[in-house]
């Protein structure tokens, strides 16, 4: 989702929303916060482009947030 990379704060809050989550600062640090995950080098890093339309292998399952995405105005393409 290019909006994402553009506009992080913005296409964040209603996702956190979405699951019930309140903003924290902290969201636009991801990288920065003690992770002991098995893919803890990706998280460590910032957001990259390369990827940009991976997304769409889960275009299924992101629907019912994509539709909560559309209701409450945000764009989705």
């Amino acid at each position: 989702m290019k909006i994402l990379l553009q506009t992080p704060k913005a296409t964040i809050e209603p996702a956190l929303d979405f699951c019930g989550l309140e903003w924290q600062d902290t969201c636009l640090d991801f990288f920065r916060n003690p992770t002991s995950t098995a893919s803890v080098r990706q998280v460590r890093e910032p957001i990259f482009k390369t990827s940009i339309m991976a997304w769409k292998n889960y275009e299924s399952w992101l629907k019912p947030m994509a539709e909560y995405f559309r209701a409450n105005g945000l764009p989705v393409n």
